[in-house]
């Protein structure tokens, strides 16, 4: 029956355009995901040594190695995406799936890995850095393997998917056998004195598809061995200048080179030939003349287990890498952390604690802030007003880590720090009054060498106080409580050059320190509150100058009122 041109002609249809869209089955998708991940593996083990490398050459002292580190993990961040984009189920939904354009937007930055990759190798020779050298090369094999993947892609724009087995299929392996869905390849080295005995097995072996070298003796397998890679060792016994036994002892015994497979070939049928041989670490014994068929099934089996090995090594190897890459996240996320909150709170958090609060029955406050700097900054421009603060903060910073308290926030001009929390201390009052002395000498040097005209006004309280976390993105440790008013309202009506304090404090540090009797302040509703200058230690005396902070201006005191 003819179908109208505007109807629908099945699920995959595109009623927009007229067009249909191909039907996509669940073998597609596997094989696309197969794609993905062939892709990703070789890309994965770029990113992974890239990021130990640009952990290790500053350590190493190859620092000049890192900007072509992060321009190679730059352009594989790229190439990842790139890949996960272009390869993404919906493309294939949609049968818009163009592997041309991948394989030809990829080559930039995988060309871009390998040439900085080579760079950094060129450096490190400079540098006289061998230790960096094996990782580089792991990153340039991976580039090279992942270009031949992508020159090699074929995926049809419609898929025709085959019939599919009621039972998964393995690769046979020619000759008989399977090798767990790898094909039957590899590099074999043949060692025999005998030129004929090594032309029938090497002949054979290439008729299989493997790649096939010969050697007439121990030595000469142990010198190429040491020159190129192979994955099996068919070695006789009885060889002159070096024989098999003494060579198989010397490929055990060598770290790199005892996880390739050897079987030994010889017309020794002894038992006690047999058993010395395996008791090294052979894989195998033939005795000659020795059955072709039997031969292959033994390569397979040899071939099998090595694959599985590697396999086994390959996997371990990123699974130590991805655990170095997890270590590293969870350290910057820890530091991160703890950039933002106390020590204690944020291993409560790390600990799975998920609402901190805490009330602290004695603490104190401190609140600092810069005379005249509403004035000074409408003369800095933006980079000189962020670089003062930042130099006078910082000394602030320094300073309270030196005594071991907490910052709380900076607003503005305005510094708040705290004695007591988030780990009580009996010596709250003590350490809050060392803290705002050694922060007003800190200014005052900065004044004297001419990098701020600023003063600071301090303003000390003490009492119970709430304290906690807030927020769910970003993480911010906060104070709530009558000290911490009081605090900024002593700091607003402090004179210049002066730390003033509230009775508390005064009451606690009488013994120790100096004061001098300020102005009642008058807090909202009426209350008033008897004020003093803290002035310094008792045995070093007095530290204001002119004898100490000057009376509160009626401008100190209008400051006060409008906070």
């Amino acid at each position: 029956m003819q179908q109208d041109d505007n109807t629908p002609s099945g699920p995959g249809s595109n009623p927009a355009n007229g067009e249909e869209k191909p039907m996509v089955e669940s073998a597609d998708m596997e094989s696309l995901a197969e794609m993905r991940h062939n892709l990703r593996t070789p890309l994965n083990q770029i990113i992974g040594y890239c990021e130990l490398l640009m952990e290790e050459v500053n350590e190493t002292g190859c620092g000049s190695c890192f900007p072509d580190l992060q321009k190679i993990h730059t352009a594989s961040g790229q190439l990842l995406a790139m890949i996960n984009e272009a390869l993404a189920p919906w493309r294939l939904e949609e049968g818009v799936l163009d592997l041309e354009a991948l394989q030809s937007e990829a080559r930039t930055p995988l060309n871009l890995i390998l040439a900085y990759a080579e760079s950094c190798q060129d450096t490190a020779d400079d540098c006289a850095h061998a230790q960096v050298l094996p990782d580089l090369q792991h990153i340039v094999t991976a580039a090279n393997n992942l270009m031949s993947l992508l020159t090699s892609l074929e995926f049809p724009r419609q898929i025709e998917v085959k019939p599919q087995p009621t039972a998964p299929q393995e690769a046979a392996i020619p000759g008989g056998g399977t090798t767990l869905g790898q094909p039957m390849s590899g590099a074999i080295l043949v060692v025999d004195d005998n030129e004929k005995n090594r032309d029938i097995v090497s002949r054979r072996l290439e008729r299989q598809g493997f790649t096939v070298t010969e050697a007439a003796n121990g030595q000469e397998a142990l010198d190429l061995i040491s020159r190129q890679p192979f994955d099996l060792i068919l070695l006789d016994v009885v060889m002159p200048v070096m024989d098999g036994y003494t060579a198989l002892t010397l490929i055990k015994a060598d770290e790199k080179l005892r996880q390739i497979p050897v079987i030994m070939l010889s017309a020794q049928d002894e038992m006690e030939s047999v058993v010395r041989c395996l008791e090294v670490g052979a894989d195998d014994y033939m005795t000659k003349p020795f059955n072709l068929v039997v031969l292959k099934a033994r390569i397979a089996a040899c071939l099998t287990k090595k694959f599985l090995l590697d396999q086994e090594r390959e996997h371990a190897e990123m699974l130590q890498i991805e655990r170095h890459r997890a270590d590293m996240l969870r350290k910057k996320s820890d530091a991160l952390l703890l950039n933002l909150l106390p020590a204690a709170v944020a291993e409560r958090l790390q600990n799975g604690e998920t609402n901190v609060a805490d009330h602290f029955e004695n603490a104190s406050v401190l609140v600092a802030g810069l005379d005249g700097f509403e004035e000074l900054t409408e003369k800095l421009s933006p980079l000189q007003t962020v670089e003062l603060l930042n130099n006078v903060f910082s000394q602030f910073d320094w300073l309270v880590e030196l005594h071991g308290l907490e910052k709380i926030r900076t607003v503005g001009e305005t510094y708040l720090a705290a004695a007591g929390v988030p780990v009580a201390r009996a010596d709250h009052c003590d350490a809050i009054g060392e803290l705002a002395l050694g922060m007003q000498k800190a200014l005052q040097r900065l004044s004297a060498t001419g990098k701020t005209p600023l003063k600071l006004r301090l303003g000390l309280s003490t009492g119970p106080v709430v304290a906690g976390v807030i927020g769910r993105k970003k993480f911010v440790y906060d104070l709530w409580g009558k000290p911490i008013r009081t605090a900024r309202r002593l700091e607003a009506a402090c004179a210049p050059d002066g730390i003033r304090v509230c009775p508390a404090i005064h009451q606690a540090l009488a013994r120790k320190y100096q004061f001098r009797e300020a102005e009642v302040l008058e807090n909202p509703g009426g209350e008033t509150m008897k004020t003093y200058y803290l002035l310094g230690r008792i045995s070093l005396g007095p530290k204001s100058p002119a004898g100490g902070a000057p009376p509160m201006t009626f401008g100190a005191q209008k400051r006060g009122l409008n906070r």
